[in-house]
């Protein structure tokens, strides 16, 4: 039994570490390469990330093959990034990186919350989620203090799951659990996807306005770090209330917040001080639910690795619009754009409350009953 639990852990720790490498890998493009060829990178990995599906599904060493690729990369990159590379050596490393990125990350995300069941999904994602964000903390603290290369990070971060591997892969087993509701209607899936796309790309172009508007130092120093900060600590608790009351109140709550964050930041430029508050707690409910909940919510294991895709495909798209109004130079005043931004999050709330909860009745229920029952006894323990 404490084998088994030992290899269970061992394994998450071993997604963590691959999907952190994922995040730092997108980010060193964004940091490292022009606008124009990150514009091209975001767009590749869209159809990588959709080629991925298909891609090494039947090969038992997939994984291992996935960090032998991404190993050689970050190696290229490594010794690339000495020199200046030309352009076209830069859009030859962006492909090649979609590629890595895109041909295991649906597989990867899809096993990492295979075994989860409705009793201890949302943890479970918010222990993968925090994990994640705690490495790239880590990595990009080392990076800016120490000013240790990217590009090593990356090597490092890629080393260290292939030994967990050759530790892990005799027993490293993905067995699907039967705890999902099959949703069979295109229009709740499409839904999803939009509500999770409209914030992506809408909170990306207004994050990069407010840089524009309030300096990079300002945003990338006191904004970030809050921000960080307080989704190490909001993390757990999410995942433990989505297990605990279910996923869609806390997605709509997320939805109002970033309302009135824009709302309030249209009207008073003070109001930014408040921002890092309303964003983290934002990104850390809808990045738990649409990376990694709601899609072993709502189908079956044959079909859940191309759900993972088109989650993952707004995380680009979001990006994309970035890195496209960087390149045309656009900007807008607070009362020019912030208002409209926070009359849309307000309108995806609401039409989010037609969506039905992905965590069943029956759960919820049943977990009532259990707490109900435990507290009848201890009243009765007490007076007795």
């Amino acid at each position: 039994m404490r084998s088994s639990f030992s290899r269970s852990i061992l394994q998450y720790v071993y997604f963590v570490l691959e999907l952190s490498w994922v995040y730092l890998l997108m980010f060193l493009v964004h940091v490292s390469f022009s606008p124009p060829i990150g514009l091209v990178f975001e767009l590749l990995s869209c159809i990588c990330v959709l080629a991925g599906c298909y891609l090494l599904t039947q090969i038992r060493d997939r994984y291992f093959l996935w960090d032998l690729s991404g190993l050689i990369l970050s190696f290229t990159l490594l010794f690339t990034f000495k020199i200046v590379p030309s352009s076209f050596t830069s859009i030859i490393l962006c492909l090649w990186a979609s590629f890595s990125i895109g041909f295991g990350l649906p597989t990867m995300l899809s096993s990492t919350m295979a075994s989860s069941t409705f009793d201890n999904r949302g943890k479970i994602a918010a222990f993968i989620a925090l994990g994640v964000s705690f490495i790239l903390a880590l990595s990009l603290t080392t990076y800016s203090i120490l000013k240790l290369p990217l590009t090593v990070l990356l090597v490092i971060l890629k080393i260290l799951p292939l030994a967990l591997y050759s530790v892990i892969w005799p027993s490293l087993t993905v067995n699907f659990s039967s705890d999902y509701s099959v949703v069979k209607e295109k229009k709740f899936l499409s839904a999803l996807f939009l509500a999770w796309l409209s914030f992506m790309m809408i909170d990306y172009l207004a994050a990069y306005n407010l840089r524009l508007i309030y300096g990079t130092s300002f945003m990338e120093s006191y904004v970030r770090l809050l921000n960080v900060i307080l989704s190490l600590a909001l993390l757990p608790v999410i995942g433990y209330l989505f297990d605990r009351y279910g996923r869609r109140p806390f997605i709509i709550a997320s939805y109002v917040a970033l309302g009135f964050e824009y709302a309030f930041i249209s009207a008073y430029k003070e109001a930014i001080v408040f921002y890092p508050a309303f964003e983290s707690f934002a990104w850390s409910t809808l990045t738990v639910f649409f990376i990694f909940v709601v899609w072993s919510d709502v189908s079956p294991p044959e079909v859940r690795r191309k759900l993972y895709a088109l989650g993952f495909i707004p995380v680009f798209l979001g990006r994309f619009s970035e890195r496209l109004f960087e390149f045309l130079e656009l900007s807008f005043r607070r009362y020019e754009l912030y208002p409209f931004v926070s009359m849309f999050m307000f309108m995806v709330a609401a039409l989010l409350l037609f969506i039905p909860e992905t965590l069943p009745t029956s759960v919820i229920e049943r977990r009532r009953m259990i707490s109900y029952i435990k507290k009848a006894k201890k009243l009765k323990e007490h007076y007795r």
